[in-house]
């Protein structure tokens, strides 16, 4: 059987796991998922509910319109590529437990963010949440990467069955390798031997499944919260809600307890009035830490490996927003790589590339003006498909070149022209196609003839066409290479070009891999 390589590998499928996935692949990205399947991890227990002020003290969450606004973003792409809803607006209505509460209630409403209404018979307060549905989600997702071949449920024993250079990972048992790997695996009895001290807290919480007769009219929270079950009213009219979570940071090992039964059940008769059934009772075990923050953090060695844990009980929240970071942080360059004078430098490439996927989706138009070996054509094949790029190269040789790699990472459907860029720009301007994105990486091919170089006269030429291709809103990259003759001075026209811009509406943004070296690379950036 041959090796399977990947981009990316995505250890864990619970909630950092499935949202670091979905944003690889949104990326463009080909990602490998591996998960051991466990029933009883937090994640699959989890009650998905967002809020934004809890703890008795009812506090309100950091920045939290900015996160949910992350995690709304991202819930809603999710669901139009499963087709299914997974993520609802609910209210939530907090229920103060003493007068003290309704006290700390009136000091903190004067200058809180959060809108709120207090009930008229002054017992609690109503505030909007959201809710995941959080089984759907997590089964939804492995689905989607179970049908595309890139899910495999298998249990990992670390570090032996994983090889890792600061390039790459191998797991050769199960034949794969890639670039990077991103663990996600909550809490786990094992400890993971680059990152051992990740969670440094855990937390065991309990749930219990309860069946009433008659439903709140909303999702209700005290120390504790109550809120349907996903399955809806049963046939005789009952409902079935999930109460929780208890908190217990001394006792990792113990399974349901009869303590956090009785505690959950008093707090569902206290706030429904009803005595109800006790359907069945969870318990599994949150990655949360000593500080409550999140961690999302490269390894010191091996900038390739990728943590991201401690979501503790805001999972549901926060997942979207640690698996932003943790892309960024992939995205840098590791510390010391590209330097002068001690000061890191900047990998323009990546910079391009994490600028135009935040413009770019599948079924747009794009143009590569200097395929070259094909590296910038296969990255905008991966995010809006092979048959909506068109690639042009001067030189034969990089044509078949960036031909052989697209068609090794099966996006064969690319239109290729071969010829001066500046020229065939102008031959598509007489037309009607306009482009989304448009990538120049000028200089010369890598491991071709280095004084076949782009030259300046033609990038001029070709980049004021260009900049007319643009549909609006669309973005333009271009790198220039001031390390040689011919780079410096395309660096110099451009240079003059953002300069006069730099007061207008359509202003270049100018960006240096390294300002203390002259001969670094440079990104410009052109918007409409």
């Amino acid at each position: 059987m041959p090796e399977l390589s990947y981009d990316s590998i995505v250890v864990g499928q619970g909630l950092a796991g499935s949202a670091v996935a979905w944003r690889l692949r949104q990326q463009g990205q080909k990602t490998l998922v591996i998960d051991a399947g466990t029933d009883s991890s937090a994640s699959r227990i989890a009650a998905g509910l967002i809020m934004p002020i809890s703890g008795r003290r009812m506090a309100e969450w950091p920045d939290y319109e900015t996160i949910l606004a992350t995690a709304t973003r991202f819930y809603r792409l999710v669901e139009e590529v499963v087709k299914q809803p997974l993520f609802h607006e609910i209210t939530v209505e907090r229920r103060f437990d003493d007068p003290a509460q309704r006290e700390e209630y009136d000091h903190r409403v004067s200058t809180a963010k959060t809108a709120t209404t207090l009930k008229p018979d002054g017992t609690g307060f109503l505030m909007s949440g959201a809710r995941l549905n959080v089984p759907l989600y997590l089964q939804a997702t492995r689905q989607h990467f179970e049908a595309d071949g890139a899910f495999i449920e298998a249990q990992l024993n670390l570090p032996e069955d994983m090889e890792v250079t600061d390039s790459e990972v191998v797991i050769r048992r199960l034949n794969v390798r890639a670039g990077r790997a991103y663990f996600c695996q909550g809490y786990s009895e094992t400890v993971n031997p680059w990152f051992p001290k990740v969670p440094d807290r855990p937390v065991r919480g309990e749930i219990i499944r309860v069946t009433l007769s008659e439903a709140p009219e909303h999702v209700l929270c005290t120390e504790y919260w109550l809120a349907p079950a996903f399955l809806g009213s049963n046939s005789d009219g009952t409902h079935d809600y999930l109460a929780g979570a208890t908190y217990d940071r001394t006792n990792l090992s113990s399974g349901p307890t009869e303590d956090a039964r009785v505690a959950l059940l008093d707090f569902v008769q206290q706030v429904t009035d009803q005595k109800a059934p006790v359907i069945a009772q969870y318990s599994a075990i949150r990655a949360s830490t000593a500080n409550r923050q999140i961690v999302v953090r490269r390894h010191e060695n091996y900038p390739n490996l990728i943590v991201v844990n401690g979501l503790g009980s805001r999972g549901s929240l926060l997942a979207p927003w640690a698996a932003e970071k943790a892309l960024t942080i992939q995205q840098m360059a590791p510390e010391g790589s590209g330097t002068k004078n001690g000061r890191p430098g900047k990998s323009v490439t990546q910079l391009a590339h994490n600028i135009l996927r935040r413009v770019l989706q599948p079924g747009e138009k794009v143009l590569d003006a200097t395929a070259g070996n094909g590296h910038d054509t296969l990255f905008l094949a991966k995010i809006v498909g092979s048959e909506n790029v068109t690639a042009i190269d001067l030189q034969p040789k990089a044509l078949e070149s960036a031909k052989a790699r697209l068609s090794a990472e099966n996006q064969p459907n690319v239109q290729w022209l071969q010829g001066d860029h500046a020229i065939l720009l102008e031959q598509l301007e007489q037309t009607t196609e306009r482009y989304r994105a448009i990538v120049f990486n000028l200089g010369y091919l890598p491991g071709a003839d280095k004084n076949v170089v782009t030259q300046v006269e033609t990038t001029a030429r070709a980049i004021t066409v260009a900049e007319r291709l643009l549909e609006e809103g669309g973005v333009m990259t271009v790198i220039t290479y001031p390390g040689h003759d011919a780079g410096r001075e395309e660096e110099q026209y451009l240079r003059s070009v953002a300069t006069a811009r730099s007061q207008s509406a359509n202003r270049i943004d100018r960006i240096a891999g390294n300002e203390d070296d002259p001969h670094s690379p440079v990104l410009y950036v052109f918007r409409r």
